[in-house]
């Protein structure tokens, strides 16, 4: 009896760990890359069903609990375990070593957002590295791509009305206006100044002949339901954070935090 009383709050312990994780997940930026990285004690598996997430270069053939929660964690966010990315030596796949040095495992891990994962290079750990921990140093070698692009601001923001097009008439004067502007430069010979003039002459008459098109207002996702959602789900998790906080707060957050989603 003793021993299930353990085991069950154990599980309350992980439950309350990922439903933490869960909602700061969620306050991050999307656009944001998220990382996550840390001492998770989660033994990740090379099952078949998880290759996507997973891969194949774990330490360990089978997943432990955590390690299946971990898995399930990251399916849920669209993430991937890059740590068990990489093909590399055994002796640099393990992150803790038990006391007698016996038994090594696998359980510090990075995470990251799928469409993001081709950035990290390499993950592994430097046994070498003194730390004074029982745990090996994780280092990981992650690029950052920064986009060169340039924000557009004001009409330039906006589309030209190509349906105008249709119109045999406007067609016309579109033409009309087009052979006007690259006639003005008929007689250049360097390739270069003739695509730059001819990109500025299909501009121009855009803007002459098409005109831009007005930003289309979109409606707001979030009506009054679903703001009230969030409140009954904000209010269940503050009853959930007591520290004599029961059962029924931690069963009433989990059905408001469903109901919101």
């Amino acid at each position: 009896m003793c021993t299930c009383t353990n085991r069950r709050k154990n599980d309350d312990e992980k439950e309350n760990f990922y439903e933490d994780l869960d909602q700061i997940y969620e306050e991050c930026p999307k656009r944001d890359v998220k990382i996550i990285i840390g001492d998770l004690n989660a033994k990740i598996g090379q099952e078949e069903i998880y290759r996507p997430i997973i891969r194949k270069y774990s330490l360990h053939t089978l997943s432990n609990d955590n390690g299946i929660r971990l898995t399930n964690f990251a399916c849920s966010k669209n993430m991937v375990v890059a740590s068990t990315l990489f093909n590399h030596k055994d002796i640099h796949k393990m992150t803790w070593r038990s006391s007698d040095g016996q038994t090594h495992n696998q359980i510090d891990h990075l995470l990251i957002d799928a469409q993001h994962v081709s950035n990290v290079m390499d993950v592994r750990t430097f046994r070498g590295a003194n730390i004074d921990s029982d745990h090996y140093l994780l280092i990981s070698t992650i690029r950052s791509r920064i986009a060169n692009a340039r924000k557009m601001y004001g009409s330039y923001a906006r589309k030209f009305n190509s349906d105008k097009l249709k119109s045999p008439e406007t067609s016309s004067a579109y033409r009309e206006k087009l052979n006007e502007y690259l006639a003005k430069h008929a007689d250049n010979d360097d390739i270069n100044e003739v695509w730059m003039l001819l990109k500025n002459a299909i501009t121009q008459t855009d803007d002459t002949v098409l005109n831009r098109m007005d930003r289309v207002t979109y409606k707001d996702w979030l009506d009054a339901e679903c703001e009230q959602a969030t409140i009954s789900k904000n209010k269940a998790y503050k009853r959930m954070q007591q520290r004599n906080h029961t059962r029924k707060a931690v069963e009433e957050y989990r059905t408001a935090r469903k109901e919101e989603k």
